[in-house]
């Protein structure tokens, strides 16, 4: 199971960068990679539930009371941890 997903587009520079860095734990199956353009319902589910307007982006996956949740690092409010179900949305 993943630690994490990345949410990510082919077309950004930025999101190619980081899968490279990210190599090793992608090919692993620690980050789940989710883009764009090959499964768009998914990713725009996630990013309309943590308002997410830029690639890349990264959600860390928790099991809070026996449920997996996707979590976010709140930067621009007060530093807090978003976390969250999101609806129709395998992690696993």
């Amino acid at each position: 199971m993943p630690k994490a997903i990345l949410l990510a587009s082919r077309s950004c520079p930025h999101c190619i960068n980081l899968k490279d860095r990210l190599k090793k734990e992608i090919e692993t199956g620690e980050i789940k990679v989710i883009e764009l353009e090959t499964d768009r319902e998914t990713f725009m589910k996630i990013a309309s539930a943590f308002n997410i307007m830029e690639v890349p982006t990264i959600l860390g996956i928790v099991d809070m009371d026996g449920k997996k949740k996707l979590c976010q690092i709140d930067h621009q409010e007060t530093n807090y941890e978003v976390c969250k179900e999101v609806e129709g949305v395998n992690i696993d």
